[in-house]
């Protein structure tokens, strides 16, 4: 009986962030990013070791121009998934609008390092040491 009921909780804990999670989906595609955050702190109170409930928030974050909020969430999706390339990827992309430039390019390593292929990172690693050279060049001229 007693695992019946521990089996049900864990079920209807599962569910409810699911459901949380893909209402904050809906609402980040509709741009309500403060909502769609609202949404992921539901679940992520319910099941604070979904990493993608963290990387969704941090992507809510970051439109909202909250970076350090953003790297936050990153950081913990890392800490509970550090082989998905995705989530160093969009670390990195919040450390750029965050002016570290030197970190966002090691986390833009970290996600080619995960996958070889990934040109996402490539491209945004690229782009990053483009305008750390621009930088260097504006601030010698």
């Amino acid at each position: 009986m007693c695992f019946l009921l521990v089996y049900k909780l864990i079920f209807f804990d599962v569910q409810y962030t699911i459901v949380y999670t893909n209402i904050g989906y809906a609402l980040y595609e509709l741009k309500q990013f403060q909502e769609a955050v609202e949404c992921y702190n539901e679940a992520i109170a319910i099941n604070p070791k979904s990493d993608q409930c963290w990387n969704s928030k941090g992507n809510a974050l970051y439109e909202l121009k909250q970076f350090q909020g953003a790297v936050k969430c990153f950081n913990e999706a890392i800490a509970i998934n550090p082989k998905f390339d995705q989530f160093w990827n969009n670390k990195g992309n919040a450390l750029r609008n965050f002016k570290q430039h030197q970190e966002a390019v090691e986390c833009y390593n970290e996600a080619i390092a995960i996958i070889s292929k990934s040109d996402a990172s490539r491209n945004n690693k690229d782009n990053q040491l483009l305008n750390i050279n621009m930088q260097v060049v504006y601030y010698t001229n």
